[in-house]
């Protein structure tokens, strides 16, 4: 486990602290809010970060397969404090450099593009519209 800590999120908690991306995690951290709803794991394939405050309460988490990004949120209460952008980096870390965001999510497409992430590809599909992006290793 690791600790994170930042003079920005200390104002709020003291410590976040970094579990695996497990089964076991995803049903321990399900919550009424929904967070979690997109998670999705796969054994021997899936890998991620979650992230959970000093009270056990997941603050978010990161998913990935391969080098795609397959699910991120972040709970209500703490967005817009860069936590986001800390489990992104995670993911590139780790060799992510694709992920596929709801066109009407704004808010993510902007956070992605912060991050170096760019769109290539848009898809209409029945159910819902995606739009796939990309970061190069060069950002």
């Amino acid at each position: 486990m690791m600790i994170i800590r930042s003079r920005k999120w200390k104002s709020i908690y003291d410590d976040f602290t970094e579990l695996p991306y497990t089964r076991h995690n995803i049903e321990k951290y399900k919550s009424h809010d929904n967070l979690l709803k997109h998670a999705k794991y796969t054994v021997g394939i899936s890998s991620g970060v979650f992230l959970v405050d000093r009270n056990d309460e997941l603050v978010g988490y990161i998913g990935w397969e391969g080098s795609e990004i397959i699910s991120l949120e972040v709970s209500k209460n703490y967005r817009g404090l860069g936590i986001g952008k800390y489990l992104i980096q995670r993911a590139i870390d780790a060799g992510c450099n694709s992920l596929y965001v709801t066109s009407s999510n704004k808010s993510a497409i902007s956070l992605y593009e912060s991050m170096g992430f760019r769109k290539i590809e848009e898809s209409n599909r029945k159910s819902w519209n995606r739009i796939k992006m990309v970061r190069d290793d060069t950002n």
